[in-house]
């Protein structure tokens, strides 16, 4: 598919991951069955504490907007699977939105790596696909790098004898 439309797809895959992450409801260890509160996703739970998600870049939300439009996912025989060509071919004649044929495939992928996260994402324990990047960490890094480069000169100075 190329090198462009291969870093794009990476890009929205993690993107789509993490929102079928956040979308999924965790399936309980156990549950009283006079239990009757309603399961929430990952997602209304964080909503409901004041939390907005952070998520990750995406240079293409139009695309992950197509995906959800047309059913990140679809009901099958035995539970759900990724979205099909006729999904996507009646998606596109019925909104009047010719997809290029790399982005159709680029949907169906999509849909496939939704239903993979989805399903992992159901342990409790599940870890999320992307978590934010500490801002800190960068500086932090520059500081050891430069606090070592120091002990290094030190210790190379110590070394050495005046003529």
């Amino acid at each position: 598919m190329g090198k462009f439309y291969g870093e794009l797809g990476d890009e929205l895959s993690l993107h789509v991951r993490h929102l079928a992450w956040l979308n999924t409801v965790p399936k309980p260890e156990k549950r009283s069955i006079t239990d009757k509160t309603e399961p929430k996703s990952r997602l209304r739970e964080m909503k409901d504490g004041g939390i907005v998600p952070a998520m990750p870049p995406c240079a293409t939300p139009w695309i992950v907007e197509q995906l959800v439009e047309i059913g990140p996912v679809v009901a099958a025989g035995m539970g759900r699977a990724p979205i099909g060509w006729a999904d996507i071919a009646a998606w596109s004649a019925m909104t009047c939105v010719t997809l290029p044929p790399w982005q159709a495939r680029l949907l169906r992928r999509l849909s496939s790596d939704w239903l993979a996260e989805s399903q992992a994402a159901e342990k409790p324990d599940a870890p999320p696909p992307w978590t934010e990047p500490d801002p800190d960490a960068e500086r932090r890094a520059a500081i050891s790098a430069k606090v070592g480069n120091a002990f290094r000169a030190l210790l190379g100075s110590r070394g050495r004898r005046p003529s």
